[in-house]
């Protein structure tokens, strides 16, 4: 996949990819998801709830979840140079 680069009225490029857009979102995305249950966890915690290591497996799965759209937005940079 080519990234879709558009010359700005200026005659410089400007570097925008879809494709880098869309992978940076899911990044964002995975980030806050993660950051979501491990807020989540600590409240469970401070309020003393026995059951706060029921965070314990959605904390990996969304460890694993932000660190594959982490791979992938840098492959592709790395790939494409942009």
């Amino acid at each position: 996949m080519e990234c879709d680069l558009s010359a700005s009225g200026h005659g410089a490029k400007v570097g925008v990819c879809a494709e880098k857009q869309r992978l940076l979102e899911e990044l964002l995305t995975a980030i806050r998801e993660l950051l979501l249950t491990q807020d989540q966890q600590l409240k469970a915690v401070i309020v003393k709830d026995p059951d706060f290591t029921r965070f314990d497996i959605l904390l990996e799965m969304a460890n694993s979840r932000k660190r594959e759209a982490k791979y992938a937005y840098l492959k592709h940079v790395e790939t494409h140079n942009c």
